[in-house]
């Protein structure tokens, strides 16, 4: 369920401690400029299997902290699969396993000292009669449109703006075709839902402060809530209506709707809640032909949620 974290130390005794483990090995020095100040600032890296330690410029907020902070880059569902892929299931007792491992292997007892500041989950699922295109299908979460991504071929992200119209990076969906992603690992169709934040607020009510956090099952109980909480934000428009049981009218109004400007505007009505008026009246008028896209891919989404919390 959980594909990515990110964890920062601050602690100079346990920076020390963590950064000259045996198991590490040296990839990269960088020297970089701050424009600033005009200052030299010295960036380290080291990894292990895939794991990547960080050592960057930090400013100390009191005493306690050290001159220089620890990144720690953990792709716990890929470091279950040797580093190869996240192409299966991923469940609950494997991911608080793979964790486990991973403090036990590094010495990382002092869970206190590592904090999670960016965590990505979600889950891979496939709709019957449906392959990597669905991801091409106009598509929204909430209000924000899914755009698609530079990282990867059928791939799509949602997230809001700021009032400068920079990306919010704190919180970001994706959806995306795992089958495209690893083929050999896979079948084809699997489709993935993921969860973005680095948000420390968000992970609070998630109850995620550091490392020993991502070990208890109670806060997997909280990823599965707000997993499916995003779910339930998804519009998917359905370019193949099958307007059966439908007056002229309504089949009409569902072709407009097919429309991506035609959420385009409902979005950026003066009115907030025009948007979701819209979307409540066009998934009642799918209900009636018998099938309902938007409903089916979040019910998919959920039934394999419900399958990795066993």
């Amino acid at each position: 369920m959980i594909d990515f974290t990110k964890i920062w130390v601050t602690n100079p005794i346990i920076i020390d401690k963590t950064w000259r483990h045996p198991l590490l090995y040296t990839e990269s020095h960088l020297d970089t400029l701050n424009y600033g100040t005009g200052e030299l600032l010295k960036i380290e890296k080291k990894a292990y299997k895939g794991v990547k330690f960080i050592l960057e410029p930090h400013c100390p907020k009191d005493m306690n902290e050290a001159n220089k902070r620890l990144v720690i880059e953990f792709k716990p569902h890929y470091w279950h699969n040797a580093n190869i892929h996240n192409a299966n299931d991923f469940n609950v007792r494997q991911s608080i396993g793979t964790f486990n491992q991973f403090i036990n292997l590094f010495g990382l007892i002092d869970t206190q000292y590592f904090k999670i500041v960016n965590l990505e989950f979600g889950v891979n699922f496939s709709v019957n009669g449906y392959d990597k295109n669905l991801v091409l299908y106009p598509s929204f979460h909430s209000r924000n449109e899914f755009r698609k991504s530079r990282d990867l071929k059928y791939s799509s992200i949602a997230h809001s703006f700021d009032k400068s119209g920079k990306p919010n990076k704190y919180l970001q969906i994706k959806f995306y075709s795992k089958g495209f992603q690893f083929p050999d690992y896979c079948n084809e169709n699997t489709l993935r839902f993921e969860v973005k934040t680095k948000q420390s607020r968000k992970l609070k009510k998630l109850g995620i402060a550091n490392l020993k956090d991502l070990t208890e099952l109670k806060t997997y109980d909280n990823i599965y809530d707000e997993l499916l909480k995003q779910a339930g934000k998804l519009l998917l428009i359905d370019l193949d209506i099958k307007p059966n049981k439908l007056k002229k009218r309504e089949v009409n109004k569902l072709i407009e709707c097919s429309n991506p400007f035609y959420w385009n505007k409902a979005i950026n009505q003066k009115r907030v809640q025009a948007f979701n008026d819209k979307k409540k009246r066009y998934l009642n008028s799918l209900e009636k032909t018998g099938f309902n896209l938007t409903q089916t891919v979040i019910d998919a989404i959920c039934n394999k949620a419900n399958l990795l919390m066993v």
